[in-house]
């Protein structure tokens, strides 16, 4: 299982898609990922390898595509690439984005340091969040390390209008009606929560609305959102014993993660996934084969 991001067009892009490069994959880069995998791996969607797997029904290589996040760039190019190598990805969607109610701030910010406006910006996250002063330079990182839920994603905003001015934010996420057209071409939505709160950050009261929150959403919308948990940033120390509580009480449920890994084995909570941001089609099948291999041994303990 791959989980891809962004996947903007070279020859027409908006700036954002251009600055938040650490989940950028070009849109000639991903054809030729698929051009290479799908040589050696057989494209399923999600549910149906998933189901294949855990019964013991998986009888050859497979691959399966999932994009996180819901970037607006995937609504033409990368979903004509998909369809035209027979692959049915699985969108993982917030519904606040997807509403336009909020923009991820890790775009805000990598669009505020690509611009000149780093110092500006760890100026305003600093006086926000507290403790050590924000260096200018590599805003992402201290962002992940420092993450205060609801604080963070409002101190982009504040440093977005301190930068920028108070015009429109950047329009990143596909909307719902762009969502509703993907799943008419054999796309399906997973859940990522309502506002792409890390889970490990909240407490059991509020990790239950984000989720069931946009559950709802989601089929209010008409998207028939699969019982798929893709856990936000994706990490182990992001699944905290909070979220394995809901999960065990939420039985329809499967979780999935974002860093690393191949399923040889089923576990419903602990599907994994291997990053993909950036990479070449040769880099991207010598991450794949590690991971493989990695797996394996991991699995047999030698």
């Amino acid at each position: 299982m791959l989980a891809y991001h962004s996947v903007p067009d070279p020859t027409r892009h908006e700036p954002w898609e251009a600055h938040y490069e650490r989940v950028r994959t070009w849109l000639p880069e991903f054809e030729r990922h698929l051009q290479l995998l799908t040589r050696r791996l057989r494209p399923l969607p999600l549910v149906v390898a998933a189901e294949r797997l855990a019964a013991g029904t998986l009888d050859a290589p497979t691959l399966v595509v999932t994009f996180d996040d819901g970037y607006a760039n995937l609504a033409e190019g990368p979903a004509d690439v998909c369809a035209a190598f027979g692959i049915s990805p699985t969108v993982f969607v917030s519904g606040d984005f997807a509403s336009g109610r909020s923009v991820y701030h890790r775009v805000l910010l990598a669009v505020l340091e690509q611009d000149g406006h780093g110092a500006r910006a760890a100026e305003l996250l600093g006086a926000r969040l507290g403790g050590a002063p924000f260096a200018p330079v590599d805003l992402l990182g201290q962002t992940r390390a420092r993450y205060v839920p609801g604080a963070m994603e409002e101190a982009a905003v504040e440093a977005w209008r301190e930068c920028v001015g108070d015009g429109p934010l950047p329009r990143a996420h596909l909307s719902f009606e762009e969502l509703r057209r993907l799943v008419a071409r054999g796309w399906s939505v997973g859940n990522h929560t309502l506002s792409h709160r890390r889970l490990g950050s909240l407490h059991a009261a509020e990790l239950d609305r984000q989720i069931v929150a946009n559950q709802a959403e989601l089929e209010s919308e008409g998207l028939a959102p699969l019982r798929w948990l893709a856990y936000p940033s994706g990490g182990a120390g992001d699944v905290s014993h909070a979220v394995g509580s809901w999960l065990v009480g939420n039985a329809d449920f499967s979780g999935i993660f974002g860093v690393g890994g191949v399923n040889l084995t089923a576990s419903r909570t602990e599907w994994l996934r291997i990053a993909v941001a950036g990479q070449s089609a040769p880099q991207l099948g010598r991450l794949v084969w590690r991971h493989v291999e990695a797996t394996k041994r991991a699995l047999t303990g030698s």
